[in-house]
């Protein structure tokens, strides 16, 4: 099975150390799914700076085709990052060229090459899923941006949605409902440290976490998403699914940055 990420990238900067890793929802997405063994590739822009080149010379060290990247003039985009007990929070974000991101139709021909696409609600790849729909598996990451009224204008076209959130109740269990009456045929809610809930219109599903140290949460639900689709693409049940995509983000929370090149 052949596995695509399209859309956001960046840099994440950690404003105590300094230090600075490549990331981004859908880079992360395709980087997992070549550690699990799946073939992947990522679409999208980055500038011609040192960033843009970490961020390319990273995927290419971890096997990711890269031949679908564009290199515009200016910044790539960068995410501000403080940690605090290991949980990671954003500070600041300067979206750089990713701000004129677009697809042509060369571009959509070479997605549709792919059974799985993943883009996530700052991916700038809305407009597109129309068009991929049918052709591929849409995951989507709507991560903490619940707004109903987007989810209503594009879940149709998404296979799998998910969100991120805090715990099991009757909030987050109303929007997995609406997602799936929206269109999307599975909706899953990444809880923290609650685990994870899914819906696919019968019943809901619970998963806890693995109990590791935790050092660093960023990464953590792109990784679970990318483990719970890699699960889905090898016929697992959504349960299996929800096991695999908590198995892999307990792997990336055990180190500092999303991954490393």
């Amino acid at each position: 099975m052949k596995f695509i990420g399209i859309g956001d990238n960046c840099i994440d900067c950690y404003i105590q150390t300094g230090e600075k890793y490549a990331g981004g929802n859908a880079v992360n997405f395709t980087v997992y799914i070549s550690e699990l063994g799946g073939e992947a590739a990522y679409l999208g822009v980055v500038g011609n700076d040192e960033n843009g080149m970490l961020i390319i010379n990273g995927l290419n060290n971890k096997g990711i085709d890269t031949s679908h990247i564009e290199i515009a003039s200016g910044k790539t985009a960068k995410t501000e990052i403080t940690l605090t007990n290991g949980d990671r929070s954003m500070a600041n974000y300067q979206e750089g060229v990713f701000e004129f991101f677009t697809i042509d139709r060369k571009g959509l021909e070479y997605i549709k090459g792919h059974q799985f696409v993943h883009t996530a609600t700052w991916g700038r790849c809305d407009t597109y899923l129309k068009d991929l729909h049918g052709n591929t598996v849409i995951s989507y990451d709507f991560a903490d941006q619940h707004e109903l009224e987007k989810m209503k204008s594009i879940a149709m076209y998404i296979d799998y949605a998910f969100i991120s959130y805090k715990e099991d109740d009757e909030y987050v269990r109303n929007i997995l409902v609406k997602l799936h009456q929206y269109g999307s045929k599975v909706a899953v809610a990444t809880l923290g440290q609650n685990g994870s809930l899914a819906y696919d219109g019968c019943q809901f599903y619970k998963y806890g976490i693995e109990d590791v140290n935790v050092v660093d949460t960023l990464g953590a639900g792109d990784s679970y998403i990318a483990g719970f689709m890699f699960g889905i693409a090898n016929r697992a049940t959504i349960s299996d699914a929800m096991k695999l995509g908590a198995v892999r983000a307990s792997k990336t929370i055990q180190y500092f940055g999303a991954w490393h090149a």
